[in-house]
């Protein structure tokens, strides 16, 4: 944690991160756009929790704003109701930045050890190219008040608990993360693979500790209710993973299988994610197969293997755009590969062409037609699908340089 702090003294792309956050909290407030309706429903849904109304199928907010998370992650945003929902506002936002200066930081760090090649000026550019690239993406998160930064920053400290061995600490965050997504079940077969039982353990120790909170909060009956109306709300809110253009189903579909007269169902999806897990395990085989016991190339491929599966998550789940932000930590990798190898001019182009597409959903630049033919298309998720490719290609690269 320390050399944490280090690296965020040294390290220039905070002056900019910092610009962009005050810069962005004073405009929307200053236009009054300050009004955070995913944060809303968070608010909204502690607030009724806390009063004993129901939290699932009511309209807190503008869209889809329903409450999807489970009851214990409605009793962390209690205390936000003890303050105007303005206050509240203010709270949340302040925990959103420090949640990304600690994701780049973190990263950044992360890349800084596991190379000698890069100096203070190569990072602070690839930060820079990252932070260009994600930018439009955290503008959205920010305004619309949503958790995937401070989930991210809980991941990534997750996994430098993972790395230090701390059992305990490790499975407890992992629930904390899946009750509020649980999505992130993704990374419980890379942890079998990795034969961490004693952090899934802990996990399955929070995980129960966690859902008994809000039984011994609700009472035995309300709090069985409230876990079956989380399941009924989740099992509503996937059934549009077809229609959605980001996603693997909607990609194969629109791009392929309609060609074949193949509709959209369970068993196509299922086929899908199959075929992911196929390719992800195939990725952790040949980390296998080149580890030697090594522990520093062990952790080395454990880190790559951790963040590609929660940056493919965004493309398997019903998401909106700023949900891509969980690819940081693999585009930030990725540009630093970029940095540190001579590659063939192509993949140079091929790989900027993906990064620039990914963060290009700018309606002041593209402008509205563009912007929506970009989304109706599944751009955003198939710039991510190709990223994670070369994320993975590359790193079975630099393997191979390291034999």
């Amino acid at each position: 944690m320390k050399s944490l702090f280090i690296a965020i003294n040294r390290n220039k792309i905070n002056y900019i991160l910092f610009a962009f956050l005050l810069i962005m909290l004073v405009l929307e407030i200053i236009n009054q756009h300050f009004s955070m309706n995913d944060f809303k429903v968070y608010f909204c849904a502690a607030e009724n929790f806390k009063n004993g109304k129901p939290i699932y199928g009511q309209l807190f907010s503008l869209g889809s704003g329903y409450y999807k998370y489970s009851p214990f992650a409605a009793l962390i945003f209690i205390p936000f109701t003890y303050v105007s929902y303005f206050i509240a506002e203010i709270f949340f936002y302040l925990i959103s930045s420090i949640a990304i200066f600690y994701v780049f930081n973190s990263t950044l760090n992360w890349i800084k050890k596991s190379s000698d090649l890069l100096s203070a000026k190569n990072i602070f550019y690839i930060s820079l190219f990252g932070f260009l690239v994600v930018a439009v993406h955290l503008q959205r998160e920010l305004h619309l008040g949503n958790v995937n930064m401070i989930l991210l920053a809980i991941l990534i400290y997750t996994w430098q608990k993972i790395e230090s061995r701390d059992f305990i600490l490790s499975g407890f965050l992992l629930a904390f993360v899946i009750l509020f997504k649980p999505h992130f079940v993704i990374l419980l077969p890379l942890l079998l693979l990795r034969k961490e039982w004693k952090m899934l353990g802990w996990l399955l120790v929070a995980l129960v500790s966690f859902s008994a909170i809000s039984f011994i909060y609700t009472g035995f009956g309300n709090g069985l209710q409230l876990m079956i109306d989380w399941k009924n709300t989740m099992l509503l809110h996937n059934e549009a993973t077809s229609g959605n253009e980001q996603t693997i189903y909607f990609m194969a579909h629109h791009y392929l299988l309609r060609y074949f007269n193949i509709g959209s169902s369970i068993f196509v999806n299922a086929a899908l994610i199959i075929l992911c897990g196929i390719f992800v395990f195939a990725f952790v085989l040949f980390h296998f197969k080149n580890e030697k016991q090594n522990q520093q190339i062990i952790f080395r491929n454990y880190f790559l293997e951790y963040f590609l599966l929660i940056g493919l998550v965004p493309c398997i789940t019903v998401t909106d755009t700023e949900h891509f932000l969980y690819s940081i930590p693999v585009l930030l990798c990725l540009i630093s590969f970029l940095y540190q190898h001579k590659l063939p001019i192509y993949l140079v182009v091929m790989v900027s062409f993906f990064l620039i597409l990914f963060g290009i959903k700018v309606t002041g630049v593209i402008g509205n037609y563009w912007a929506d033919v970009y989304l109706e298309h599944g751009l955003l998720g198939i710039s991510n699908l190709m990223l994670l490719l070369a994320f993975t290609g590359f790193s079975m690269l630099k393997v191979k340089l390291k034999d």
